[in-house]
């Protein structure tokens, strides 16, 4: 059994062929698909993808509210949030497993920093009064995320860093405050996954969750075509050669998926 914790598996590129999609993740051994939103427009098609599949399949689907750091509108975000609050509290709770996608990205220039923390703070508010984890963006934002989560953590916070490209210095920082690092595709790039795949080489198998970012880093040797969900074994293989003088892959599989329902609190539903 594997979980994708990360896959946007709501979008219209799937609209088309979502059954079989999900088809080919069963058969790929996955048993969970967390759906992280986007922004105020994604909530509604997430939600109800989630609502449809969760009892009519052998792959529990699950989502994740909240606004995107690449979507806040500087002259909209305060209705955005609005939106996306009044989203959080009807969505029934067995289909919630988080708060997210949120964080920070120091690539849009457009969108102020400071606005960005404002926005990623009043969310993680959220999470802490609900009792749910987060997922967090950190695309170039890795050690601002860290600083901002940090005073948090004596509220209880516990989440993922998703996407994680960093160093060994940052993950450790991650591990300490009882975060997960998500692994994705990105592992199995054969030059842009270098740095990551020796970094993972000091990062114990029990301070990671497993992802794919469907339809985004699709993994070695399909790059450059749309990401899926049964796709995350590629990622899975890597891991198993990272971890493999430890590790046999049965209970590399086990370790993630304690991994994951430490976080998230599905094992009960």
């Amino acid at each position: 059994m594997l979980i994708d914790t990360h896959a946007h598996i709501y979008l219209p590129t799937y609209s088309n062929d979502i059954s079989s999609v999900l088809d080919r993740a069963q058969e790929a051994g996955i048993s969970h698909i967390f759906m992280p939103n986007i922004d105020e427009s994604t909530v509604e098609p997430m939600v109800r993808l989630a609502n449809e599949w969760h009892t009519n399949s052998n792959i529990k689907l699950y989502c994740m509210i909240g606004l995107h750091p690449g979507s806040i509108q500087p002259l909209y975000a305060k209705t955005q949030l609005s939106i996306i609050r009044t989203y959080l509290t009807a969505t029934p709770a067995k289909l919630m497993v988080a708060i997210g996608e949120i964080g920070l990205d120091g690539t849009y220039e457009h969108i102020p920093m400071q606005l960005q923390i404002k926005i990623l703070e009043e969310q993680l508010e959220w999470a802490a009064t609900m009792k749910l984890p987060v997922v967090l963006h950190t695309r170039r934002a890795i050690d601002l995320t860290i600083d901002v989560v940090k005073t948090w953590i004596n509220k209880g916070l516990k989440g993922v860093f998703h996407s994680f490209t960093g160093d060994t210095h940052q993950a450790r920082q991650i591990l300490d405050m009882g975060f997960k690092i998500g692994i994705n595709g990105i592992v199995t790039f054969k030059k842009g996954g270098q740095q990551l795949r020796e970094t993972l080489k000091y990062v114990p198998p029990d301070g990671i969750v497993i992802e794919t970012d469907s339809p985004f880093l699709t993994p070695h040797p399909y790059r450059g075509k749309r990401n899926e969900p049964a796709m995350i074994t590629y990622t899975f293989d890597v891991l198993c050669q990272i971890y493999g003088d430890r590790l046999t892959r049965e209970t590399l599989k086990d370790v993630l998926k304690k991994n994951t329902f430490d976080i998230f609190d599905i094992i009960k539903r």
